[in-house]
């Protein structure tokens, strides 16, 4: 009887060491990123800001000075319509010349293209529809991220210390991004842009690389933010946007950051029949729109 009642006692000791030992196993990335797939793969609807920064040398022919891009824009997203809205600003300052315009856009996606109608003061709207070729989820906002990691196509490092974004803890992913998933984030940057996305298709990629930080809130496992460096991404997007025709700029800085506000709160949003009914087809660059 003794012996079998030692044996019980090592025995509620053992399980015990085993289940503090469960309680107090540290998360992992992959742990991370999987129940982070699981709770974005419920989300219907998103709103939060996405901002994009951009500083660079530019010259073309004897005249040479600074350039600085700041686009900041409200964005909301509905997956059961299928459409993307952005409204805020954009402004630039180009060898010391400023200039800032307000910018609105809707994207309705579709199975293989998505129609953008875009507006620069306001009033007019320009629509365009664009092919797109692409397998992969929304990388702008880390959906496409997610996935890569759970394919182990990308190793994610997951940081000790959490951050605070929006009042709440989140963990700290950091991953380097190279291949399709940078020729998404370009196509997305040249659509949001209001440029031609097919251009992203035709980018020499082989020597970009992008260092990502995402954020994940520790509570709910939805992504709370996301700050891309795409600093050698700039120079290609550049060339691709100005073309043949003498400008030459070296970029300095080019960070994209998308901050969530909240998730499955917009319950059906549309693109407005008043801004369909108006618009005129035509390509609208916000770039050309905003650069003196």
């Amino acid at each position: 009887m003794k012996r079998i009642r030692i044996t019980a006692v090592f025995t509620a000791i053992l399980m015990s060491m085993i289940f503090l030992a469960g309680c107090s196993l540290k998360p992992t990335a992959l742990g991370v990123a999987k129940k982070a797939a699981d709770k974005m793969s419920k989300v219907e609807s998103l709103r939060g800001n996405v901002t994009i920064e951009y500083e660079g040398d530019i010259s073309y022919g004897v005249l040479s000075g600074d350039i600085g891009i700041t686009l900041d824009q409200d964005v909301e997203s509905c997956s059961k319509t299928g459409v993307t809205h952005m409204n805020g600003t954009a402004s630039a300052s180009v060898m010391g010349m400023d200039a800032g315009i307000p910018v609105e856009i809707y994207l309705q996606g579709e199975e293989g293209k998505v129609t953008g109608y875009v507006s620069a003061d306001g009033k007019n709207w320009i629509s365009r529809e664009q092919s797109v070729s692409t397998s992969e989820p929304n990388a702008l906002l880390g959906l496409g991220i997610i996935k890569k990691i759970l394919d182990k196509e990308i190793e994610a490092e997951l940081l000790e210390e959490p951050e605070t974004i929006g009042g709440k803890e989140a963990y700290v992913l950091h991953v380097t991004l190279r291949g399709e998933i940078v020729r998404e984030i370009m196509r997305e940057l040249l659509l949001s842009l209001g440029q031609d996305a097919a251009a992203a298709d035709e980018a020499d990629l082989t020597d970009v690389s992008v260092d990502a930080v995402m954020y994940v809130w520790k509570d709910t496992y939805q992504i709370a933010g996301i700050r891309m460096d795409c600093t050698s991404l700039g120079n290609v997007m550049i060339r691709e946007i100005a073309g043949d025709n003498g400008i030459e700029v070296e970029t300095k800085k080019f960070v994209i950051s998308y901050t969530a506000d909240e998730y499955d709160t917009v319950d059906d949003l549309q693109i407005p029949q008043e801004v369909i009914d108006s618009s005129q087809s035509g390509t609208a660059s916000i770039l050309e729109n905003l650069l003196p």
